[in-house]
């Protein structure tokens, strides 16, 4: 159903790293003067053209830390009069990806350096290409839609997945008994062992890696943008890797009964100002109050409250996995 070669993109654009030789790297001709370079990364559904994926990426080389913040795919987002106002409808009602990024850039009061938008064959070749990602697959994966023509049966236990495993993986979303809030944990999963098999298997290779990339996806980055970013990414420790989910709260609506995820304002511009360099974050962010609606106090009540960011390494996600997740 959904494209999660955002997934490995964030892994094979960015974060390729390598155990020895941490020699310090700078990003050149990137991002702003502060070192710091923000991507968009989507994922979009086959099917349907949603945009089921969608992740901001920091990477600050300065300060040597990366951050990836998840934005659910049933935010609210008032881009459109419509009905439908889920975040994953944006692109296209709204064109693209450049005006998906453009809205965001205002909503979030963030300057983004560049979008990657990328399809599900990219997970199968980038996860192939690096030989496999071993996973502890925390209980049996089994769905079937003939409709999709997806068919997934995945055992649970430690084990080494492949291109089509893992995008099996990536996709499974039936079991989890906090939907798909459960299926962006499992995905943070996902990604910590994908860092660790781009370290292991893809050595000093930036130049093909970067190219694998920019042929195989739609973004508005440069070759040799890209090629800077992955070099100066890899010299970033797994604890400096953090991975969350922008802090919010599932809603049924009143009105019409389908869920949506409300974001917290103030969660929200706590990890724009502390992670993307959003200053005075808690005061510029979405001046246009998009993300929820002030004639409904269902959304109003999740947006004005604060609620705090759950931080997650990549450190602490492969040595303690689910446990990390965990309440």
């Amino acid at each position: 159903m959904l494209a999660m070669a955002v997934i490995v993109a964030v892994a094979a654009v960015v974060f390729a790293e390598k155990e020895e030789n941490r020699a310090s790297a700078s990003l050149v001709g990137t991002g702003g003067e502060d070192g710091r370079y923000t991507v968009l990364l989507m994922g979009q559904d086959e099917a349907a053209g949603l945009t089921d994926v969608m992740m901001l990426v920091s990477v600050d080389a300065e300060a040597g830390r990366v951050c990836l913040a998840q934005i659910p795919r049933d935010t609210y987002f008032r881009y459109t009069k419509k009905d439908y106002k889920k975040i994953n409808g944006a692109m296209g009602t709204l064109g693209g990806a450049e005006q998906v990024c453009e809205a965001l850039q205002k909503a979030f009061s963030l300057d983004i350096d560049a979008y990657v938008l990328l399809d599900l064959d990219f997970v199968r070749s980038a996860v192939d290409m690096m030989g496999g990602v071993e996973i502890d697959v925390p209980s049996d994966m089994d769905y079937e839609d003939p409709a999709q023509g997806l068919s997934i049966h995945i055992k649970k236990g430690r084990q080494v997945l492949d291109g089509a495993e893992a995008a099996e993986f990536v996709r499974f979303r039936s079991g989890y008994v906090r939907g798909d809030i459960g299926r962006l944990d499992a995905q943070k999963l996902f990604l910590s062992a994908l860092f660790e098999a781009a370290g292991k298997k893809l050595g000093d290779d930036v130049p093909r890696l970067a190219m694998l990339v920019m042929r195989s996806v739609k973004t508005d980055m440069r070759v040799d943008r890209a090629i800077s970013l992955l070099r100066a990414a890899r010299s970033i420790p797994p604890e400096n890797i953090t991975l969350l989910t922008l802090p919010g709260e599932e809603v049924r609506s009143s009105v019409s009964g389908a869920w949506y995820y409300v974001l917290s304002r103030a969660g929200t511009a706590a990890v724009l100002e502390e992670h993307f360099g959003v200053a005075g974050a808690s005061a510029c962010i979405d001046p246009a109050h998009l993300f929820s609606n002030t004639a409904r106090k269902d959304l109003e009540s999740v947006y004005c409250r604060e609620i705090l960011p759950r931080y997650y390494t990549v450190s602490e996600l492969r040595e303690d996995g689910l446990a990390s997740l965990s309440d």
